[in-house]
């Protein structure tokens, strides 16, 4: 599900002021400076900018060169496990789950530090480096919005303190499918007044008919997401269940959205059924190309617990003449509890 933002720029501001977005961990050190999520630049006093606040993430492991180390596994989108392949994971999975509004991530890695990368939407959100072998980075994230005036900053990088002492304005997005970001203020003269930002037009999506999610028209209450990352990070599996799917319902009981690391803007949606395996074949225009079969099992005992799981099998991805095999019938990394 994402939440759909329309930023509007009502302000009588002569400068072009560049609008800076982001979210604050509050399980942060003083060392961890807030990450600019999304800057808005060069949207003038009248005009719009649309964007969308996704409520799934996606956690990325980079080692101490920069360099995506893993894979990574989700549990109920908020536990992630690094280790060396996707059984190394797999059998971590489970041994803890983050709080609500948290998200842990673990580096099960035996001698590395890693760099634990949250994402939304594709672009950075927060970050926490220098995490030890068997230790936990910790984030916590509210579901709201900072927002304000900025200058010189770029789209994933810190917020210095001094920026960061001037943007007073934190919007709360719970419960929102839909708002007006609006600007007001500004000026150049005498009669200038301080920028303000509030939300207008919210429209929320609480009942159970409520926001959508994979194309599918998913209620937020109904799904469940998991993510699942391959062949080093390269490629990401974002699985969304249908937890009323019922054998005979026309929708799918699962749909699997596929992304490229390089080009995580496109997304390709792959329908997963219970009673055949899901043929996908999909081309990225990075040149990237992943093709194998999905399929949806029920009640596969976990550690002794019936769950819900995606068996993928021969999944092949290949880069030019450069062919691999990501995964040949595991049980799935992505799991719901009945």
């Amino acid at each position: 599900m994402a939440i759909e933002l329309n930023f509007v720029n009502n302000s009588n501001d002569a400068n072009k002021s560049a609008v800076v977005l982001f979210q604050k961990n509050l399980a942060s050190t003083p060392d961890d400076a807030p990450i600019a999520w999304k800057v808005i630049a060069d949207c003038a006093p009248g005009r719009t900018h649309r964007f969308i606040f996704p409520t799934a993430i996606e956690v990325v492991a980079t080692d101490e060169a920069g360099v995506p180390t893993g894979p990574v596994s989700g549990w109920d989108a908020q536990y992630f496990v690094v280790g060396h392949n996707s059984s190394d994971c797999a059998v971590a999975l489970g041994a803890a789950e983050a709080a609500p509004g948290e998200v842990h991530v673990r580096n099960a890695l035996p001698y590395a530090r890693i760099t634990a990368n949250v994402l939304r939407d594709g672009r950075l959100l927060a970050i926490k480096a220098g995490v030890q072998p068997q230790q936990m980075a910790v984030f916590q994230l509210k579901p709201s919005l900072w927002v304000g005036t900025a200058s010189a900053v770029s789209e994933g990088q810190a917020i210095d303190p001094q920026m960061l002492s001037t943007v007073k304005t934190e919007l709360s997005l719970l419960g929102l499918a839909s708002a007006d970001i609006v600007m007001s203020g500004g000026g150049g003269d005498a009669t200038s007044t301080p920028f303000r930002f509030s939300l207008q037009k919210r429209r929320h999506g609480l009942s159970g008919d409520a926001g959508s999610s994979g194309g599918k028209g998913l209620s937020l209450l109904r799904n469940m997401t998991r993510f699942w990352t391959a062949n080093d990070g390269r490629l990401v599996f974002e699985i969304i269940f249908d937890r009323a799917w019922r054998a005979g319902d026309l929708d799918p009981p699962a749909v699997a959205i596929v992304r490229c690391a390089s080009s995580l803007d496109e997304r390709h949606e792959v329908a997963i059924y219970e009673d055949r395996p899901s043929w996908f074949a999909v081309d990225f225009s990075s040149g990237y190309h992943v093709h194998g079969t999905l399929r949806q099992m029920g009640d596969v005992l976990i550690e002794g617990t019936p769950c819900l799981t995606i068996l993928p099998t021969s999944i092949i991805g290949s880069q030019g003449t450069n062919t691999c095999s990501i995964l040949t019938a595991a049980w799935s990394p992505a799991q719901v509890l009945r």
